[in-house]
């Protein structure tokens, strides 16, 4: 087998430009320039006549941010000199020259080249994105409701993070205080299924579902069966299904994460259940258990010190456990290599 000469991957990556990434929640994108990091550059943000705009946060005067400016009827205005850009990115009024619009031809803005909204997130591609984004299709199911956990920032390689959601070894170790258990040891045989795009994989195990109701009244066992669906797509986009067998109820966790600077990245961690309605658990203490377990992780992932995400194989021991994680490594050296 070969591999190709990209042996870690850094949050800086030039590859990585040419996919979707979170940078806001669409509900904080209004009629005002917004700011958003995203590999090492700044981009404005706003609304206008209702779909976002995005450029690069920079007039090309005299390289003033735009996000300290404001929005107008027709674009956005720079507040140094008040230059005014149409929502296409074009120059259409410079003040000091009054009636003589001599306008530069250079007088434009950098514009991102696709802005989506999905899941009451906006995703941005600063190059012409390759591959489309995850679908999860719970999002347009009546029976599910939505939850949004708060934008996190975290001291780590984007590449690891991802590793980290699609890793079930770790479960009763990094998670004992909340959810691990004895019973998921072990890591039975499974199968992962790849695409052009990314994979999918199944795994059903026995847990201790301490969550459930029935168990506290003698209606079900505490051990109970989990099935769980993992689905990913390139480069940072992945959710998990998990469907409780006993009790009927399933949660999905959506996480999208964002290279921000090298080894810094943001966490959007989104999840859909269509079981509160059965027990005493609301859609906030689920959102507070999914932060508790979010915690376990990042206080391990946080501690690494590496020069980037290790996507050569070879350059980690890895074991039949780890198949999961040696798909996404093959799906991201297939794009970013």
């Amino acid at each position: 087998m070969t591999f190709g000469s990209t042996r870690y991957l850094g949050n800086l990556n030039s590859g990585l430009r040419s996919f979707f990434h979170p940078v806001a929640f669409s509900s904080d994108i209004q009629d005002r320039p917004v700011r958003a990091r995203l590999m090492g550059q700044d981009w404005v943000l706003y609304r206008f006549d209702g779909e976002i705009q995005a450029f690069l946060d920079r007039c090309p005067h005299r390289s003033a941010p735009l996000s300290v400016g404001s929005v107008f009827a027709d674009g956005i205005e720079c507040l140094y000199h008040g230059w005014r850009f149409s929502a296409e990115g074009r120059c259409t009024y410079i003040p000091a020259l009054g009636d003589s619009q001599a306008i530069p031809k250079n007088a434009s803005l950098t514009c991102a080249a696709k802005v989506e909204e999905r899941y009451g997130l906006v995703f941005l591609a600063p190059d012409t994105p390759k591959v489309p984004l995850l679908e999860i299709a719970q999002d347009k199911d009546a029976q599910y409701e939505r939850g949004e956990l708060p934008m996190i920032v975290a001291g780590q390689h984007a590449g690891y993070l991802a590793d980290n959601f699609l890793d079930m070894a770790h479960f009763p170790f990094v998670h004992s205080k909340t959810f691990g258990d004895a019973l998921s040891v072990r890591v039975a045989p499974y199968n992962v299924q790849e695409s052009d795009v990314g994979f999918s994989a199944f795994y059903s195990h026995k847990f201790l579902n301490r969550e459930d109701p029935g168990v506290g009244i003698g209606k079900r066992n505490l051990e109970q069966r989990r099935d769980m669906t993992y689905n990913y797509a390139v480069p940072f986009s992945m959710s998990l299904e998990l469907s409780f067998v006993e009790t009927g109820g399933t949660m999905v966790i959506g996480f999208f994460i964002s290279p921000v600077e090298e080894c810094v990245s943001q966490l959007y961690t989104l999840i859909w259940r269509n079981d509160l309605g059965f027990g005493t658990l609301s859609m906030q203490e689920a959102i507070d258990f999914e932060l508790e377990v979010l915690r376990e992780d990042l206080w391990l992932q946080e501690k690494y010190n590496t020069p980037g995400f290790a996507l050569d194989p070879r350059l980690e021991a890895h074991t039949a456990a780890d198949r999961i994680t040696l798909a996404m490594r093959r799906s991201l050296r297939r794009y970013i290599d």
